[in-house]
């Protein structure tokens, strides 16, 4: 969904895509069970991961700013401070173990995954493997986590000349925006498909459909009809322009069930959908999109609806 430009405008109202906000952390007692309940937001950044805190950006001083550091970086300065996002993984680890304590299984196993997405090293690894290394379910999730991980750093590396990037979901966003927004790196797309299928974190499905949107392969389609079914409507909508900008007709029937049952243009999912079934050219949209534009006023909707019923009707 871009304008005349070719800009997404929910893109550009939003930070850019790669701009991290303040990492929001909320813990409360669950009365009997003693769970903490945890609560967080996470978007990305807009720093190259070879630059520390100790190597600002050359704007900041006027002095040319130095080659990049081959070894080991560090992670780029966090506003909110760094130390408020690295505290999430082992609480995340301690909250899974609580809920295991409990009975509570696969809720165990689902924050365990989120601990691992964040941060893929030994203070999270360990207590994991000593709490749960005996359940094959857990191991099994470990091991295609793991695969996913490194398939996609190790390519980006190899081929984009970085040496050992943090396994962190920081640095896991920035790739997906460099992959997707800056090189539209098709041979980047099996890697995509696999985070949008298989990752745990809205965040990082959501810029992962994003980016096989901008790369705008065709091979891409199946995974992207099928993030039609994601539960996050982000997701659902980043899919939705891909599949309408892609313009393959087998989009169709699923884009308009998923419509149908939208009641609002809530994080502009409807929006998104409306323009895809515009793209796409079959009338049988346009009934749908004629009666929601006549309950639904939001601006952001109609500037999309609109021209899609303008161009399913002519």
């Amino acid at each position: 969904m871009r304008d005349e430009a070719g800009d997404d405008p929910a893109r550009a109202a939003a930070p850019p895509p790669m701009s991290r906000r303040p990492l929001v952390l909320a813990a409360g007692a669950l009365a009997g069970a003693g769970l903490m309940a945890i609560g967080w937001a996470l978007s990305t950044t807009s720093g190259d991961p070879r630059r520390t805190a100790l190597s600002p950006p050359a704007v900041a001083s006027g002095v040319p700013e130095a080659a990049p550091a081959v070894t080991r970086p560090g992670p780029a300065p966090r506003p909110g401070g760094a130390q408020d996002a690295r505290a999430l993984p082992p609480v995340l680890v301690e909250a899974a173990k609580v809920e295991w304590a409990a009975g509570h299984q696969a809720a165990a196993r689902d924050l365990a995954g989120r601990a691992l997405e964040m941060e893929l090293d030994g203070r999270v690894t360990e207590p994991l493997q000593a709490a749960f290394g005996a359940d094959e379910e857990y191991r099994v999730r470990y091991e295609s986590l793991v695969r996913r991980v490194e398939a996609l750093f190790t390519y980006f590396e190899d081929k984009y000349d970085y040496q050992h990037l943090d396994r962190d979901n920081a640095t896991t966003v920035w790739i997906l925006g460099q992959v997707g927004m800056t090189h539209k790196d098709r041979a980047a797309v099996p890697f995509l498909e696999d985070y949008l299928a298989h990752s745990a974190i809205e965040d990082v499905r959501a810029r992962a459909a994003d980016a096989l949107w901008l790369i705008g392969d065709r091979a891409a389609v199946p995974a992207l009809r099928a993030a039609l079914s994601d539960p996050s409507l982000r997701v659902k909508g980043f899919a939705a322009s891909g599949l309408g900008d892609l313009g393959d007709a087998s989009a169709v029937d699923p884009l308009l069930a998923l419509f149908a049952t939208l009641p609002d243009n809530k994080d502009e999912t409807k929006a998104r959908i409306a323009d895809a079934l515009g793209k796409l050219g079959d009338r049988r949209a346009a009934p749908a999109i004629k009666a929601s534009l006549e309950t639904i006023s939001d601006p952001a909707y109609v500037r999309w609806a609109r021209p899609a019923l303008d161009r399913l009707t002519r």
